[in-house]
C-alpha cells in the first residue's frame, strides 16, 4: 500500500509539469506576438519624411532649375512594399502646397520619394521661406494599417 507521501508527491510532480508547460506557452506566445508585432512596424519604420530646400521648380508639369532654393517636403518609402493612403499632416499654413492634388497620394511604390513644393510665399509668412513646414506624413501599409511618421518616431494613427 503507498502512502500518501508517495501520492502527494506524484501529484506535485504532475502540477508541477503542467504549471511548466503554461508558462512555456506562454512565453511562446508572447514571444509570437512580440515579433509580429515588430514585423507590422518594419514597414512602417521604414517611411520617412523630411524638409529639404531645391532649387528645382515646376512649372505646368515641366520641372526647372532656378537661383532661387526653396523648402520642399520630402517623403521616401524605403520599404520593399508600396504604402497607400499617402497624407501630409498639418495645419492650413503649413500644408500650402503647390498642387492640392500633390497633398495625397494613392500609392508610394518601394524606393520611391516624392518632394511637394511650397507655394511662394507661403501664405501669412514674412519672406518666401518662413515656417513652419510640415513635419509629419499618414499613411496606410501594406496590411492596412495607419501609421503617422514624424521625424523622430512611428506610430498607430488614432481613429
Amino acid at each position: 500500500m503507498t502512502s500518501w507521501w508517495e501520492v502527494s508527491a506524484a501529484w506535485a510532480g504532475a502540477v508541477g509539469s503542467l504549471a511548466a508547460v503554461i508558462a512555456a506557452l506562454y512565453i511562446a506566445g508572447r514571444g509570437w506576438r512580440d515579433a509580429a508585432a515588430r514585423e507590422t512596424r518594419a514597414q512602417a519604420q521604414r517611411v520617412h519624411c523630411y524638409t529639404d530646400w531645391t532649387n528645382m521648380s515646376e512649372s505646368k508639369g515641366i520641372w526647372i532649375w532656378t537661383s532661387l532654393s526653396r523648402p520642399v517636403f520630402a517623403v521616401r518609402n524605403d520599404s520593399d512594399q508600396p504604402i497607400y493612403q499617402v497624407r501630409i499632416l498639418g495645419q492650413a499654413i503649413e500644408i500650402a502646397m503647390v498642387h492640392a492634388g500633390s497633398v495625397r497620394h494613392a500609392t508610394m511604390m518601394p524606393e520611391q520619394a516624392e518632394s511637394f513644393g511650397f507655394e511662394q510665399p507661403l501664405p501669412g509668412a514674412e519672406g518666401p521661406h518662413a515656417g513652419p513646414f510640415p513635419v509629419a506624413v499618414e499613411f496606410s501599409d501594406a496590411v492596412g494599417l495607419r501609421w503617422v511618421r514624424d521625424a523622430g518616431s512611428v506610430r498607430p494613427a488614432r481613429g
